[in-house]
């Protein structure tokens, strides 16, 4: 029986082993091509920013709930700077390791193309 418990504990510690989204999905390619702001950077914000830049939370006095509150941060270089853990930024998210870094690719891309609200 002992011997059982033992190989079901280091079954579950070993399972849990790869748990960084990059290592897991390593093989997976990241699309930059037509990223909307629609599609895809408000998904990436609401998951990853909505709980502390909302209108009740407002951390920072910084709010990401419209394009247009987006758009300030990504013309006065913060939200970049802020995602990338850009020397000079505060690190977001606050107290967290950076999202993913194909989100952050993905931002990027919106960015360089204009930051269009599509």
């Amino acid at each position: 029986m002992r011997i059982i418990l033992l190989n079901v504990v280091i079954l579950l510690f070993s399972s849990c082993y790869y748990d960084v989204e990059e290592v897991l999905y390593a093989g997976e390619t990241c699309n930059v091509d037509n990223v909307s702001y629609d599609s895809d950077i408000r998904l990436i914000l609401d998951n990853q920013c909505m709980i502390c830049h909302n209108a009740s939370s407002n951390f920072g006095n910084i709010k990401l709930e419209t394009y247009s509150q987006v758009v300030t941060q990504v013309e006065n270089g913060k939200l970049l700077g802020a995602i990338r853990h850009d020397p000079g930024f505060s690190a977001m998210p606050q107290g967290n390791p950076k999202i993913p870094e194909c989100q952050i690719r993905q931002i990027e891309s919106w960015i360089d193309n204009g930051y269009p609200q599509n």
